[in-house]
């Protein structure tokens, strides 16, 4: 029997146009599955693509038969890292809900969860200097593509060839089915994902302006990039998608993988003050579709579901992260604040850009510092909890630390759920991993000691606090011209990536790596996709290295690149392949930098800006150099290149 009954939804109170919208979706599916199509739900725990995923989830078990070898459904989530800590406990236990009714209905259902790459993150990217939080202002939303897009896309890529991988696998060991799994491997891989959204008419002027000119309906399309995808609710109303909520999960018209879908209907109350859509009314609430936003998204001017989030006792732990997003949006027009000197030099002059970029050195520090302090203090309220919970089950009545706990009590009530999760800390704001990744990139850009965000760490370890500076917001400034402003070559010295250390304890220098024996560098790090950090080596760097290696560089007068070649020659840090003559050649520009003293670290007024031309005046020198350059003659070919020729016959 199926489990999509119209009759059930009809004697539910469900109009007949809801129900003709939901079989035409659980048809589309069905069809889709039974065709062999990997079907992939972008699913971001939102109510809209819940409702698709709901969807999707009944029409793929209906389309399973008996005996039948079908692809898998696949649903793709994302975790940008810096998530709401309530909508993201939320999304956890969804996702854990999801993989546990796969399991009970013994339905190949795979959840992938993409992330970024660790200097995609948020933290590493921001606190590294190499990029600013997106403000209001922003001509785009590059956070979204760089922690949602681009890691999806990237999971999405992977999926067909992992699921080819296991045919592959099946078919080595010739099963009876032998042939019929052969013929899906075959439709497999000469098809592609179709990848189920929850885009939707009426959202907003803008969404609909977007979903026409792409032609939304329905019905599968192909975007530019070749993705099939599948709007699958795109003619629902505000109404339909809470309708379809409330008549979901277990036991009920439309069977889903939770009880019900109350929670998700409480998220969105508590993060609006009101939620007034019932099944079947004609009352309309704009307040249901409120949207949630990462807790440090800087996006907008005023994250409002945050502040009514926390109005209530039990989300006071979100403070500080509230606090750290208005510091930031306080800031984002404080030039003080931001690195003035460019990365890069102009080919033809050899001269370097002067103007705002990203965060300075002494901003990208005072952040770490407060992320690392609001991290310690997150940990201390959970461990403050753990410590009265296990006093209390003792038999010792201490009060609760916590004002939710102690009002229930009050009222002679308790939350066991609450409780089980509050004695954990809810969030982390910079990974062990970030951490190496951030001290790092510092060392590689040359803007501070080396080992100085490990340096940061030991004092919140050893109690030391930075509190979020409460200033005024600061008024937006004409934005300067850029100035120009030469560097010289530099005198010979060692190739940054030389590490002395690392040639002297070789056995027979320049030999034993081979692949480095040009005398240029001296480690050989692992080839991993992207600039990634080994967890095991991070972990045993912060527990019995930090310490020696602060104690030994960071006060000691060495340069930034000691912790470079200390990470490198560790084995920390893995490297794309090709990369590693990059990196060096950053690291070279960054000394060349500090030795002309223009510092990177340094501020806007200790620049010696009287060296600096105009754009006019560098655009100018750019005309003269260019003018000066004698044309290169064509080469010819050499004779001896001929006769070369017939000597290899």
């Amino acid at each position: 029997m199926a489990l999509f009954d119209p009759a059930r939804l009809r004697d539910a109170g469900m109009d007949d146009e809801l129900i003709a919208k939901l079989e035409r979706a659980w048809t589309t599916i069905r069809r889709l599955v039974e065709q062999d199509n990997v079907v992939s739900v972008a699913w971001s725990g939102g109510k809209d693509s819940t409702a698709a995923l709901i969807l999707s989830l009944i029409a793929y078990e209906d389309a399973q038969t008996p005996g039948r070898a079908g692809p898998p459904l696949a649903v793709t989530t994302a975790d940008t890292g810096i998530e709401n800590p309530v909508v993201h406990a939320y999304w956890q236990g969804m996702v854990q809900a999801l993989e546990a009714h796969a399991r009970r209905r013994g339905l190949d259902i795979r959840v992938r969860v993409a992330r970024p790459s660790l200097v995609s993150s948020w933290t590493v990217k921001v606190l590294s200097g190499c990029g600013l939080p997106t403000f209001p202002d922003s001509k785009s939303r590059k956070c979204s593509i760089d922690l949602k897009r681009t890691p999806a896309v990237r999971s999405l890529r992977r999926l067909v060839p992992e699921i080819l991988a296991e045919l592959d696998a099946r078919l080595d060991a010739a099963p009876p089915d032998f042939m019929r799994l052969a013929q899906l491997r075959e439709r497999m891989a000469e098809g592609r994902p179709v990848v189920v959204v929850g885009t939707r008419y009426g959202e907003s002027a803008e969404r609909d302006r977007r979903m026409a000119a792409r032609g939304d309906t329905t019905e599968v399309r192909e975007n530019e990039d070749g993705t099939l995808v599948l709007p699958l609710i795109a003619d629902f109303t505000l109404e339909d998608v809470w309708e379809v909520l409330a008549l979901a999960g277990e036991d009920l018209p439309l069977p889903s993988f939770v009880r019900s879908f109350d929670a998700t209907r409480d998220l969105y109350r508590d993060a609006t003050g009101e939620c007034v859509i019932v099944a079947g009314s004609d009352q309309k609430s704009a307040a249901c579709g409120a949207r949630f936003g990462c807790s440090l998204c800087t996006a907008v001017g005023r994250d409002r579901s945050m502040e009514v989030l926390l109005g209530k006792p039990e989300n006071a732990f979100m403070r500080p992260l509230h606090r750290l997003r208005e510091f930031l949006l306080r800031t984002r027009f404080d030039l003080s604040r931001r690195r003035w000197v460019g990365r890069t030099f102009h080919p033809i002059t050899n001269h370097v850009r002067i103007q705002p970029d990203g965060y300075s050195a002494a901003m990208v520090e005072e952040l770490l510092g407060i992320m690392l302090t609001i991290d310690a203090e997150e940990a201390e309220r959970a461990a403050r909890l753990a410590d009265a919970a296990d006093r209390r089950a003792m038999g010792e009545m201490v009060p609760w630390p916590d004002a939710h706990l102690a009002a229930l009590e009050a009222d002679r009530k308790a939350d066991t759920a609450y409780l089980a999760r509050m004695v954990r800390p809810q969030f982390r704001l910079v990974a062990e991993d970030q951490l190496i990744a951030i001290d790092w990139l510092w060392a590689r850009y040359g803007i501070h000691k080396p080992f100085r965000a490990l340096w940061i760490r030991r004092e919140v370890l050893r109690g030391r606090r930075w509190e979020i500076p409460a200033i005024p917001e600061t008024p937006r400034p004409p934005f300067p011209a850029a100035r120009w402003i030469g560097v010289p070559e530099t005198p010979y010295h060692t190739p940054p990536l030389f590490d002395d250390l690392m040639w002297s304890l070789m056995d027979r220098p320049g030999v034993d790596l081979p692949a480095v024996a040009d005398g240029t560098v001296t480690v050989d790090p692992e080839e991993t996709e992207t600039i990634e950090v080994f967890e095991e080596a991070a972990a045993f760097i912060l527990d019995y290295e930090a310490d020696s290696w602060i104690d030994l560089y960071h006060d000691r007068g060495y340069r930034p690149m000691a912790a470079v070649h200390a990470y490198l020659r560790f084995g920390a840090i893995g490297v794309p392949k090709g990369r590693l003559g990059e990196i060096g050649a950053v690291a070279e520009r960054n000394l060349r930098l500090i030795e002309c003293g223009l510092d990177p670290a340094l501020p806007y007024s200790a620049l010696p800006m009287d060296k600096s031309l105009s754009d006019a005046g560098h655009a100018a020198l750019i005309r003269a150099m260019t003018a000066q350059q004698v044309p290169a003659e064509p080469k010819r070919a050499k004779r001896t290149a001929q006769a070369d020729l017939f000597d290899a016959a």
